[in-house]
């Protein structure tokens, strides 16, 4: 920024250009319990529209008035655009594999007045609590067994150690991200006007 001055005006004014790209890598995931393996091309600003690959101006404006030349009080304004600042939180959200996460029934019934029981002879099975250096602590042994159950099972019906059924048909599954509507970076734009000593008023207004 530079600051020029005009007898009792300064004038105080900078622009910067900004290149922002996006981008995720090339992925492949292994077949695992609950999905098959996956493999997802690299994503970026030429197959996904408002992945990035922003060209964007931030400017800054400042002006002061010396009101009566004893540099006592002075009338001040002021422009500045600020681009929205994004990182990895944003790219997850095109990342067909992003961490996805589902809350299932697990069956770990012992009373019997309430159908079949857990039996600790089976692996995954044994969930009654232990002792970890003197501390009462979850079974190590206690764990869920199979996949998740068919569409449709009702929770009474899942098996002792077993998972209810998903209510997401797609879990684990490469999920298709439909290009955004906008590719415009969102920034937030702050004016500044008021006096010195007296007062002074400021406001920003956000855009996308």
């Amino acid at each position: 920024m530079d600051t020029w001055h005009f007898k009792r005006l300064a004038v105080t004014a900078g622009i910067r250009f900004e290149y922002l790209a996006a981008d995720v890598d090339p992925e492949n995931a292994p077949a695992g319990r609950f999905a098959p393996a996956r493999t997802v091309a690299r994503i970026d600003c030429s197959t996904v529209k408002g992945m990035g690959c922003w060209h964007d101006w931030a400017p800054r404006l400042g002006v002061v008035y010396d009101l009566f030349g004893n540099h006592k009080t002075a009338i001040k304004a002021g422009f500045g655009k600020y681009n929205a600042q994004y990182s990895s939180g944003f790219t997850g959200t095109f990342n067909p594999l992003a961490t996805q996460t589902e809350s299932v029934t697990w069956n770990t019934n012992t009373n019997p007045a309430l159908g079949p029981v857990l039996d600790p002879s089976i692996p995954g099975q044994n969930c009654t609590p232990v002792k970890i250096a003197g501390v009462i602590a979850p079974n190590p042994d206690c764990y869920p067994v199979g996949g998740f159950a068919p569409q449709g099972t009702l929770a009474a019906n899942v098996l002792p150690g077993h998972l209810g059924p998903s209510s997401n048909p797609t879990f684990g599954a490469v999920l298709a991200r439909p290009p955004e509507s906008t590719s415009t970076r969102t920034f937030t734009a702050i004016t500044v006007l008021g006096t010195t000593p007296e007062s002074s008023r400021s406001s920003a207004k956000e855009s996308h």
